[in-house]
């Protein structure tokens, strides 16, 4: 129903969106962060686009803005195509996030979704040692922390 709504509001204010993405769809798990490469702008804006990620209530500026020959060259009649890649990386905690990228020709003031997204991110791995044996298969010398307690 949402989506359907942005459609007609980007329909009666006659905005079209173009964007690509480089990274794979649908994201991989990451360990406690996402990394979103690819470009978007309005078709027909005087003015650069602005991109965004908004991430539950959490919003992402990109961590790079990236120069994209072949976007101009692929939309000869828009002077800021070849302005409009961006990577993001943004940290976030582990589980499930929902995610939108969004866009703006307006100096921020109005915001148009891009793409909808489910973000898995992983968490940290554990960590550990094992330690050898004893004989037979019994641990005979004191832990580490046992000689720490016997000082």
């Amino acid at each position: 129903m949402a989506g359907l709504i942005w459609a007609e509001i980007m329909k009666a204010m006659d905005l079209e969106i173009a964007h690509g993405l480089e990274t794979p769809y649908p994201l991989q798990p990451s360990q406690n962060y996402v990394r979103l490469e690819g470009w978007a702008f309005i078709l027909g804006q005087s003015k650069p686009c602005h991109v965004r990620l908004r991430v539950g209530s959490e919003i992402f500026e990109p961590s790079e803005s990236v120069h994209r020959s072949d976007v101009g060259s692929r939309f000869p009649q828009e002077p800021h195509a070849a302005s409009s890649g961006f990577v993001f990386v943004c940290y976030l905690p582990f589980g499930n996030h929902s995610g939108v990228l969004e866009v703006s020709g307006d100096e921020s003031e109005q915001w148009l979704p891009v793409k909808s997204m489910m973000i898995p991110v992983s968490s940290h791995p554990l960590m550990g040692q094992f330690e050898p044996a004893g004989v037979c298969l019994l641990y005979t010398s004191p832990s580490p922390r046992d000689r720490q307690k016997s000082r």
